[in-house]
C-alpha cells in the first residue's frame, strides 16, 4: 500500500537521523586515520632530505607528464579538427551554392507586426483571418530557421580558423613532447634512486600507513552506508514530491475546462457571424473546433 504523505515525511525524518549517526562514525574513523597519518609523517621527518629531493623530482616529472599530455591532447585534437573542419567546409561550400537569398530579421519582424495590426484592428471574414493567422505563424518559424542558420554559418566558420591555427601548431608540439619525455624521464629516474636511499626508514612508516588505510576502509563502508541512505531520501523526496505533482495537476485539469468553455463559446459567436478576438481563435485552434 502506498505510503500516504505523512507516513513518507516520518520515514524521511528518521533516514536523516541514520545518515546523521553514519556521518559522525564516518568522521570518527577519518579522524583516526588522519592521526596514524601525522604520525607516519613524522617517520618520514627522519628522511626529509631524501625525500624531499625525491618529492622535488616527483613534481617535476609530473608538471613535464602534465604538460606533455596537455600537448598530446593538442597535436590530435588539431589532425582531427583539421579533417573534421575540412570535410565541414566541403559540405558548406555544397549548400551555400544551393542556398536561397536569407531575408534580414528586420524585415520578417516587420511583417509579423504588420500582419498582427492588420488582425486586430481589422474586421475580416473567417477564412480570411485564418489565412493572416497562418501567414504570421509561418513567418514566426522562418525567423527562428534564418537565426538558426546564421548561427550555424558563424559556428562552423570559427571551427574553421580554430582548426587552421591547431594544424600549423601540431609539427611544432610534436617535437616539444620528444624533448619534455627525455627530460621527464631524468627526473623519473633520480626519484627512484632517492626513494631507494630511503626505503630502510620508510618500513616503520608503512605500518602506519597501512593501519591508516584500514581505518579508511572502515571509514569508506561508513560512507557507502551514507549514500545509499541519501539516495533512499531522494527516492522518498520524490515520491513526496510525485504527490504534490498530482494535486498541482488535479488543479490544472480545471483551468482546461475552463478554457474549453471558452472556446466553444467563440465557437458559438463564429457561428453566429459575431467578431472574434485573435486570443479566441487560438482557443479553437488549440481545442480543434476550426
Amino acid at each position: 500500500m502506498p505510503l500516504s504523505a505523512k507516513d513518507l515525511e516520518a520515514k524521511i525524518d528518521a533516514l536523516y537521523e541514520t545518515a546523521k549517526q553514519l556521518q559522525m562514525e564516518r568522521d570518527e574513523l577519518n579522524e583516526k586515520a588522519r592521526r596514524f597519518r601525522e604520525r607516519r609523517d613524522q617517520l618520514n621527518d627522519q628522511v626529509r632530505e631524501l625525500l624531499g629531493k625525491a618529492n622535488e623530482c616527483r613534481a617535476e616529472r609530473d608538471k613535464l607528464n602534465a604538460e606533455i599530455q596537455a600537448d598530446k591532447q593538442k597535436r590530435d585534437e588539431a589532425a582531427n579538427a583539421a579533417r573534421v573542419t575540412r570535410a565541414k567546409m566541403r559540405e558548406m561550400g555544397l549548400d551555400l551554392k544551393k542556398m536561397p537569398r536569407i531575408p534580414p530579421e528586420e524585415e520578417i519582424r516587420e511583417e509579423i507586426e504588420r500582419l498582427e495590426w492588420e488582425i486586430q484592428t481589422r474586421v475580416h471574414s473567417v477564412q480570411a483571418e485564418r489565412k493572416l493567422v497562418d501567414r504570421a505563424e509561418k513567418l514566426r518559424k522562418e525567423l527562428k530557421e534564418s537565426r538558426a542558420l546564421r548561427e550555424r554559418l558563424r559556428e562552423v566558420g570559427d571551427r574553421r580558423i580554430e582548426a587552421d591555427a591547431l594544424r600549423i601548431s601540431s609539427n611544432k608540439l610534436h617535437s616539444k613532447i620528444i624533448s619534455l619525455s627525455e627530460e621527464s624521464q631524468l627526473h623519473h629516474r633520480k626519484m627512484i634512486e632517492l626513494l631507494e636511499q630511503a626505503k630502510p626508514q620508510r618500513e616503520e612508516a608503512d605500518a602506519n600507513h597501512r593501519q591508516m588505510m584500514e581505518l579508511i576502509g572502515q571509514a569508506d563502508q561508513k560512507h557507502a552506508e551514507l549514500t545509499a541512505v541519501r539516495q533512499e531520501i531522494y527516492k522518498l523526496s520524490e515520491k513526496e514530491r510525485s504527490l504534490d505533482r498530482k494535486k498541482e495537476e488535479r488543479r490544472s485539469l480545471s483551468s482546461e475546462k475552463k478554457l474549453r468553455k471558452r472556446a466553444e463559446e467563440a465557437l458559438e459567436k463564429l457561428k453566429a457571424g459575431q467578431k472574434v478576438e485573435l486570443e479566441e481563435l487560438m482557443l479553437l485552434r488549440e481545442f480543434n473546433l476550426m
